[in-house]
C-alpha cells in the first residue's frame, strides 16, 4: 500500500510542478566499472567479458547466483509481462510491483496498464503520468494513456497522444496503429 501513497505523492508533486528526483534517474543500472578500477589495481575491476559470458550462461542454465542484477531484473520483468499477456493481472501486478523502484518507465507503464484492465482508472492514470514524468516520450505510456483517455470519453486528448506518437515515432508503429484503432472505435460508438 505504501507504493500507492508514493505514487499519489508523485502525482501531487507533478500537478504542482515540483521537480522530482526521479527525473534525473535512468532505467539502466549504474555502470559496472567502479572508479577505483585502475590499471595498477585490477582486483577492484569488474569481471572480464569472458567471465560475464560464462556467468550469463550459468544464469540461463539455472544457477541464479551467477545472474547479474540487470539480468535478474530482466528475467523478472519478462516473467511479469508473460503474466500480463496471459491476462493473469493480479499475479502480474504483484510481479511488477516487486521490481518497481520508480525508475523504469516500462514497469510503471505496465502497472498503469494492469490497473486500467482491472477497472482501477484513477490508479492507472497516476501510473501513466508517473511513467511520462520519468520518460516524457515513452511510446507505450503515450499509447496506453491515450487508450485510457478513450475509455474516459476524452477522444481529443487521446488524439493528442496519437499525434505525439506519430510525430516522434511515425505512423507505422504498433502503438500508433493500436491507439488509432481505439480512437476510431470510440468515435464510432459515440455516433451510434
Amino acid at each position: 500500500m505504501s507504493m500507492v501513497w508514493t505514487r499519489l505523492a508523485l502525482a501531487g508533486a507533478l500537478a504542482l510542478g515540483i521537480a522530482s528526483p526521479l527525473a534525473a534517474m535512468g532505467t539502466e543500472p549504474p555502470p559496472d566499472t567502479p572508479a577505483s578500477c585502475k590499471e595498477a589495481n585490477k582486483a577492484k575491476c569488474p569481471p572480464s567479458d569472458a567471465k560475464k559470458a560464462k556467468d550469463a550462461a550459468a544464469c540461463k542454465a539455472g544457477d541464479k547466483s551467477k545472474c547479474s542484477a540487470k539480468q535478474s531484473f530482466l528475467d523478472k520483468y519478462h516473467a511479469a509481462v508473460a503474466l500480463i499477456d496471459a491476462a493473469r493481472y493480479d499475479e502480474a501486478l504483484a510481479a511488477m510491483r516487486e521490481i518497481d523502484d520508480g525508475t523504469s518507465p516500462d514497469v510503471t507503464t505496465y502497472i498503469g496498464y494492469i490497473n486500467r484492465k482491472q477497472g482501477k482508472m484513477a490508479e492507472a492514470q497516476m501510473y501513466y503520468e508517473a511513467a511520462l514524468h520519468i520518460a516524457p516520450k515513452h511510446r507505450g505510456a503515450l499509447e496506453y494513456y491515450g487508450e485510457w483517455y478513450c475509455m474516459m470519453g476524452n477522444v481529443g486528448k487521446a488524439r493528442q497522444n496519437l499525434d505525439t506518437i506519430g510525430t516522434l515515432y511515425g505512423r507505422d508503429t504498433k502503438e500508433y496503429a493500436a491507439l488509432a484503432k481505439m480512437i476510431d472505435d470510440t468515435a464510432a460508438q459515440k455516433k451510434s
